[in-house]
């Protein structure tokens, strides 16, 4: 990943939902909206001890994080079938990254919004399926939550080699199913 250099030094609050950060090692990355800011920033932090990675890893809510660090321009591929990050996080209208350079963890919002709650709830299941075998957890995980772990590619290897890679695409019957079991399980709870 390439990144430009940047000597401006902010300070920004932001909420980081622990079923979008990606913990690998020393190493978070997630994507948030900065509080005052009208787009959303791909934040790169360096864990500073293992009771931070536990934190990030074992929580369900979100937590408010105070980041100081630098804003970054991703800077275009230069070489043929380079990862073009400038493209990639364009399609999702994401045009800075922000180098973290110290952090300190806030807390939980006191309330909580429907969006952070469905974060939860996405979050509750993919440690749920952390317990399961390791391929049924990459299986439960990309095909209910949409999240995908650190080592979700490794492991479709295999999916790839038998053909079986259509079972994660979205079709209009999955979405139909989906919605169906939505509206039952409101119906049931009466809302």
């Amino acid at each position: 990943l390439q990144l430009a250099q940047s000597t401006n030094q902010k300070t920004l609050t932001v909420k980081i939902y622990p079923d979008t950060a990606k913990v690998d090692g020393a190493n978070l990355t997630f994507i948030a909206k900065p509080e005052g800011a009208d787009q959303k920033m791909v934040f790169y932090a360096r864990l500073k001890d293992k009771g931070q990675q536990r934190l990030l890893m074992n929580e369900v809510k979100p937590m408010v994080v105070e980041a100081a660090g630098k804003v970054s321009d991703f800077l275009p591929a230069t070489n043929l079938n380079q990862f073009d990050a400038r493209k990639y996080y364009h399609h999702q209208k994401i045009c800075h990254a922000f180098l973290v350079e110290n952090f300190h963890i806030k807390g939980s919002p006191p309330k909580l919004s429907i969006v952070d709650r469905i974060h939860v709830i996405r979050s509750i299941f993919n440690h749920y399926c952390g317990r399961l075998p390791e391929t049924l957890e990459i299986y439960a995980t990309g095909l209910i939550s949409g999240y995908r772990p650190n080592n979700f590619f490794d492991e479709m290897t295999g999916v790839k080699r038998l053909g079986l890679l259509h079972i994660f695409s979205i079709s209009g019957m999955h979405v139909a199913y989906f919605l169906s079991i939505i509206d039952q399980l409101m119906g049931w709870l009466g809302i």
